[in-house]
């Protein structure tokens, strides 16, 4: 009879004890999904989501000849995320971005100081080429560091040589476009023949 009695507590108990777990676990759920359900998911997409403009490739400018005098090409942006570096990977990271990208001391620690932001997304250097762009991904894959670092494809403007062209002395020489003038040629390109100097022909780019 006592033994049947100490049963019976026992369960009454344990019965206790799973119905107020049950109700706090109930209680947990509804707080989270209910009250605080708007707040929560706004937080999580915060963390998750971000936008990314990219930018359409520009179209290649060419002379009356076809020769090419601006054209783009796909460049790189590499980001990292300062929140998923672990501690023993970020002596790591940083040496190979000095090595990478020629970075001094200061600039070396102005980088160490960005993987320890509170973020997911840090944008640390822009058109990166294709070539240390393969290099910086092979450095990932063999580091397993996907979720620290990556790359984001975006264009870049690029000149080649524009000739010149002066006759009859079939004197010809390269001119190199200045940096300076790049944004206005992106604008326009004005070909024209030197008026008034019979049996000379000239390219001039305004």
């Amino acid at each position: 009879m006592n033994t049947s009695k100490r049963m019976l507590k026992r369960i009454l108990i344990m019965a206790v004890v799973i119905i107020f777990l049950m109700t706090t676990t109930v209680a947990r759920v509804f707080y989270l999904t209910i009250v605080r359900g708007e707040e929560l998911s706004e937080k999580a997409e915060t963390q998750q989501l971000k936008d990314t403009e990219i930018t359409a490739m520009r179209g290649t400018i060419y002379d009356s000849n076809g020769n090419v005098l601006a054209q783009s090409a796909s460049v790189w942006n590499v980001f990292i995320d300062p929140l998923n570096i672990k501690d023993k990977q970020r002596d790591l990271i940083v040496d190979e971005f000095a090595n990478l990208f020629g970075y001094d001391a200061d600039e070396k620690k102005e980088f160490y100081d960005r993987t320890t932001h509170q973020n997911h997304y840090e944008l640390v250097e822009k058109k990166v080429e294709n070539n240390i762009k393969e290099k910086l991904s092979k450095f990932v894959s063999k580091n397993e560091l996907g979720g620290c670092i990556g790359t984001e494809q975006t264009t870049k403007r690029y000149y080649p040589w524009v000739w010149f062209d002066y006759t009859p002395t079939l004197w010809r020489c390269q001119l190199r476009i200045c940096r300076h003038f790049r944004d206005f040629l992106s604008i326009s390109c004005i070909f024209y023949t030197i008026i008034g100097l019979p049996d000379h022909k000239g390219v001039f780019l305004l």
